[in-house]
Order: C-alpha cells, then structure tokens, then sequence
C-alpha cells in the first residue's frame, strides 16, 4: 500500500493509493482527515516496527480530477466497465454479517453486478454509478451454496472475496465462468463448499507450485503418509493443482 498526499484544495484530505500483488493493483481510496500528516507517519511507523514495510510518500499531489479518473485502477477505463450482462443482487459484507449476529437485522446491500469484456463491476442500482471493479483473470473460483439457492461467493486471488445471493444465481455464474475465460482465464471453476479449500492451500493464490511439489502430491495420493486419510490428499490435489491439470509432472510419475 502507497499512500499518496492528496491535497487540490483542501488540506485534510488524504488518500491512498493500494497496489497489492495481483493484476487489479493501482486502485485509489479515498479518506478525509483533520489530522493527515499525524495520520501517514503514525501508518509508517506502524508498518515499519510491525510488518517490516516501508510505506512511501508520494511527492507530487494528485488532482481530484485525475483521482475520479483513475479511482478503479486498472479497470478505469470505459471500455472495461462498459456490460453487456446485468444482474440484480444482494451483496453481504462483514458489516452486515455483524449486524445480523448482534440484532439480527444485518440489512444487505443492494447492487447491480456487471459484466464487461474484461471486469466483473458493482453498480449503485440507483445512481448507476460504478462502486467498484475487477478483473475476470483475478477470479480464483466461485462458490455455489448448497444450503442457500440464491448464494453465491467469488473468491478472487488477493484471497478477498465477495458474498451475494440472487434470483438468477446459477445463470450469473455460468455468465461468470464464461466471461473469465473469454477474457483468458481458464483457471475459474465452481465448487460447493469452500471448506477445506482455503486451509489446504500450500501457497498464495495466483502462484503454482513446483514441479517437486507438484509431484509429491501425486505421490501422496497412491501412497498416503501415515496418520492421513486419502480423502485429504485429494482434498489438498484439488486446492493445490490449477484447473485446467498439472504444470510440471505427469500422472506415471506418481508410481
């Protein structure tokens, strides 16, 4: 993360730019504060003794002009968030999901979610404005709820993700699984439970192991290691192997 002196004409607005490893980096966000300078050293102190990160100051200001242009990074440009499908959601985020366990009435947010050529875009459905965007390579896979007919998550490789439910839940998903492979991701597949998903993965999202790697869990699934069942060597394959088969190794190679 970068954070960026912001100050056209007004000097306790502050903003940051977020660059992160995945293909969607370069995304603006947007804070006002009365206390700005106060704000950026206490971040850099704290990033520095905690995380070993250097958080750099930008020198030059950025227009606010320039800031609406550039706001979604990457995915800025017209012809990226202009859809050719739109679906009516629900979206849930950790503050709703508080606000149901606390009083139980967590209210969700309403939201077009788009398709473009290259971005999955979340709409204001009243204003019609672009709240935010990302790109379809960036999808890891989706998650279709069995418990819940209209739930759906999209995971994507920053392991962020996003909660939904909708009316055309399975005809969104087939839209998204088209749209990120027309835009050349062959990665993107739907699973039913992201259960062990997550907790069998080896490394980040985006990266593919080894070959050595690669060919240990062939192995471990003929000859599983003791004290292990073979269901959780196909369950750690599965959350560890990139859709579309094996980078390196070969199937005889686990003999």
């Amino acid at each position: 993360m970068k954070p960026v002196s912001f100050t056209p004409n007004n000097h306790d607005l502050c903003c940051f730019l977020v660059t992160k490893l995945s293909a969607w980096k370069g995304k603006w966000h947007q804070f006002f504060c009365d206390q700005k300078d106060s704000l950026l050293r206490e971040m850099r102190e704290i990033a520095m003794e905690f995380v070993a990160v250097d958080l750099q100051l930008a020198r030059d200001s950025l227009s606010l002009d320039d800031f609406m242009l550039t706001r979604l990074g990457l995915c800025s440009k017209d012809e990226q968030i202009a859809s050719y499908a739109e679906f009516n959601v629900q979206k849930f985020t950790a503050k709703c999901a508080g606000a149901a366990a606390e009083s139980q009435q967590g209210v969700p947010t309403r939201r077009l979610l788009c398709l473009s050529e290259s971005c999955v875009v979340e709409r204001d459905p009243l204003s019609y404005g672009v709240v935010c965007a990302r790109p379809l390579r960036t999808i890891v896979c989706l998650v279709r709820d069995l418990a819940d007919p209209q739930k759906f998550i999209i995971i994507y490789e920053c392991d962020d993700e996003r909660t939904f439910t909708s009316n055309e839940r399975d005809s969104l998903l087939a839209a998204l699984v088209d749209g990120a492979r027309g835009s050349g991701n062959y990665q993107v597949h739907v699973i039913s439970s992201r259960r062990h998903f997550r907790e069998m993965r080896l490394i980040l999202f985006g990266h593919t192991l080894d070959e050595d790697s690669e060919t240990l869990l062939l192995k471990h699934m003929v000859n599983v290691p003791a004290g292990l069942k073979r269901i959780d060597m196909v369950r750690r394959f599965n959350a560890n192997i990139p859709y579309n088969g094996l980078s390196h190794s070969t199937p005889s190679e686990a003999g």
